[in-house]
């Protein structure tokens, strides 16, 4: 058996060559038929896999490319993977993602991710807002933090931010509280004029 000290030198130095990972891109809106790209950026000290992966609302992430110990091409995975919409460029440092001619059906929040060994970081995620001539508006809605975990009596904030092309007073934005056994869940605050439809909704 190894040395106690020769094993957590190691496990310091695999850890800390994995680095970090952003995506300076929160919210990206784009029009049909746009071009798109969602920038990624890292720091690392050694050779590991870059990754892009979509998820549409209320689905599991779906890999859509990794680059794989900086290798010239990506490799794209499943539907996307004789797509001709979609290229990846990776850089020292960066791997981003393009999308031409967009679609309503690329709405999603993109995410990009490194790996060594078993290790993975994720980015913070970047939402791909697309609109078209529809009558109606498209919103999307962003809340964090997605769990969190507290104390009895400690005090946590909740944040949730909406994107929308209406102005701010032709939408109402509705809290609700899932108890346990609970249903329908119930509002506990509003913002904003309710329409009859939505006062029938809620």
């Amino acid at each position: 058996m190894p040395p106690l000290c020769a094993v957590l030198v190691l496990f310091i130095k695999v850890y800390g060559l994995l680095g970090n990972i952003f995506q300076p891109d929160t919210l990206v809106t784009a029009k049909i038929g746009d071009t798109v790209t969602l920038p990624c950026f890292y720091t690392a000290q050694d050779r590991l896999d870059i990754n892009w992966f979509k998820q549409p609302l209320g689905q599991k992430p779906q890999l859509i490319a990794v680059q794989i110990n900086y290798q010239i091409h990506a490799v794209f995975f499943h539907e996307f993977k004789n797509s001709t919409r979609l290229s990846a460029k990776a850089a020292k440092g960066s791997f981003n993602l393009t999308m031409s001619g967009v679609e309503t059906s690329d709405s999603a929040t993109y995410y990009c991710s490194i790996t060594l060994f078993k290790e993975i970081s994720f980015g913070n995620g970047t939402t791909l807002m697309v609109t078209g001539s529809e009558s109606h508006s498209r919103t999307v809605v962003l809340q964090q933090p997605e769990s969190e975990s507290v104390q009895p009596g400690d005090s946590v904030t909740l944040q949730c931010t909406v994107h929308t092309e209406t102005c701010a007073g032709e939408h109402s934005v509705y809290w609700f509280r899932q108890g346990s056994g609970e249903s329908p869940p119930g509002i506990i605050y509003t913002h904003g004029n309710r329409s009859d439809e939505s006062q029938r909704s809620s």
